[in-house]
């Protein structure tokens, strides 16, 4: 039906963000604790629908800090790299392009490498 396509329409282009992953890696690879990760995933996830990503991430701003303080400069670097480059997905004009299909991907196919927080295209 016409709704059930809107529907599916709809939530294809809703930005998919795999919060159980970003919570792994700063837990399990940079000993962040979980406490941390948590707000981490909550951050991340309200900037995938707010109006203004850039004020959403203002939080992180204080968790880097509480990072550096704790002694955990890795994590807190590596957490402010993907703080840019998320900001830089979602906000960007032009659009960040995808380096295999040179297209900019759809909110609901874009894939971050975790390695080194590059842009691709699930498909």
């Amino acid at each position: 039906s016409a709704a059930a396509a809107a529907a599916a329409s709809s939530a294809s282009a809703t930005p998919v963000l795999r919060l159980d992953l970003l919570r792994q890696r700063f837990h399990v690879e940079l000993g962040v604790p979980l406490g941390v990760t948590g707000q981490l995933s909550n951050v991340f996830a309200e900037a995938l629908t707010a109006s203004d990503p850039a004020a959403s991430f203002a939080g992180v701003t204080e968790i880097v800090d509480g990072m550096r303080v704790d002694g955990r400069g890795d994590a807190a670097n590596l957490l402010h790299q993907l703080q840019d480059r998320f900001s830089e997905v979602l906000t960007a004009r032009p659009p960040v392009k995808c380096p295999v299909c040179l297209e900019p991907p759809s909110p609901g196919s874009t894939c971050m490498m975790s390695c080194c927080f590059g842009i691709f295209c699930s498909s």
